[in-house]
């Protein structure tokens, strides 16, 4: 499936060239901007199997050719050095399953930890409403017709009564489809 978002994504940036933005030549090819999300409201619910598909989905992205610099990723609290992430290792016993649900399960489960997200070649971004809100407001300068945006997020989030939200790092943000692409006609 990613790799279906990823060849649509290409296609759009790479397809024929759109109409010239004023002041620009008209063989400008379009671009493919890409802003990968990793929420993940506080570490302990910031899990690395997260980090791991933001890791892998900007390597697939550089191997298909996309630059570094066309990238920003949202990640937790960004390239703040604190411990951001949960990790628990592998529990060793196969039969670890029979403890599931008695008082032995929690003592004897393997200890959570807690890491600093990295991503090689990156500079993370914090995974807030307010970054996230100026890269937008910052893409709006840079956007030309014919460029496309790929948003991948990989999070849990929260489901309330009447509304959505991303567990975004320190606050929530609300997640629809009529938000995210009224947001995005805005900068176009």
């Amino acid at each position: 499936m990613v790799l279906v978002a990823i060849g649509l994504a290409l296609g759009a940036a790479y397809g024929p060239a759109p109409l010239a933005a004023p002041g620009e030549p008209a063989d400008t090819p379009p671009r493919l901007q890409v802003v990968l999300l990793n929420g993940g409201g506080q570490p302990a619910i910031n899990f690395y199997s997260h980090l791991l598909h933001v890791q892998q989905f900007s390597d697939i992205l550089r191997r298909a050719g996309v630059s570094p610099t066309d990238i920003a990723i949202f990640n937790a609290d960004g390239a703040d050095p604190t411990a951001d992430f949960a990790v628990r290792d592998l529990q060793p016993e196969a039969d670890f399953w029979l403890l599931r649900g008695t008082r032995l399960e929690r003592p004897l489960r393997p200890h959570i930890r807690y890491e600093n997200s990295l991503v090689n070649g990156f500079t993370l971004q914090p995974a807030t409403r307010a970054a996230l809100h100026s890269w937008f407001d910052d893409a709006a300068q840079h956007f030309r017709p014919g460029d496309t945006l790929l948003f991948y997020v990989t999070d849990h989030g929260t489901k309330h009564a009447t509304d959505r939200f991303l567990a975004t790092f320190g606050d929530r943000l609300k997640s629809n489809v009529i938000l995210i692409s009224c947001k995005f006609s805005e900068i176009m």
